[in-house]
């Protein structure tokens, strides 16, 4: 069985960065 790779959506993208600039804000205060 071949399995497909997981497709990342442009959504999850947004959603992956804007998790980051949270974290660096919490981490700079």
């Amino acid at each position: 069985m071949t399995r497909a790779p997981p497709t990342v959506s442009v959504d999850d993208i947004n959603l992956l960065s804007t998790r980051r600039q949270q974290q660096s804000r919490e981490l700079a205060e």
